[in-house]
């Protein structure tokens, strides 16, 4: 888990470096990711992914995204890569934390 917050840390401080389209272009397409999975570690390596590519685009004089369509192919594409909230684990995880605080 600690590799988990170095990778957050270095995202955040990194994201600093780019533009502020590329910023707001990188942070749509992490929201997505984020509202539609709950692999928040696979998520955080997107987004340096995406960090790395909107430096070189920037260095190029170009954004990470030129049209909106271009977003939304790539978060699609990538959000099959990530884990979703299948049956069993709404059993292990979800489950228990209504019990808990329901009855709790």
């Amino acid at each position: 888990m600690n590799n988990y917050f170095t990778l957050r840390r270095a995202n955040r401080l990194r994201v600093k470096l780019l533009n502020s389209k590329s910023q707001e272009q990188i942070r749509e397409v992490i929201r997505y990711l984020r509202r539609t999975s709950w692999d928040e570690c696979g998520v955080e390596l997107i987004y340096s992914d995406l960090i790395d590519m909107a430096v070189q685009a920037n260095e190029n004089g170009q954004e990470l995204f030129n049209v909106i369509e271009d977003a939304k192919t790539f978060a699609e594409e990538v959000k099959s890569s990530l884990k979703t909230l299948r049956t069993g684990d709404y059993f292990w995880f979800v489950a228990p934390l209504y019990f808990f605080f329901g009855w709790g």
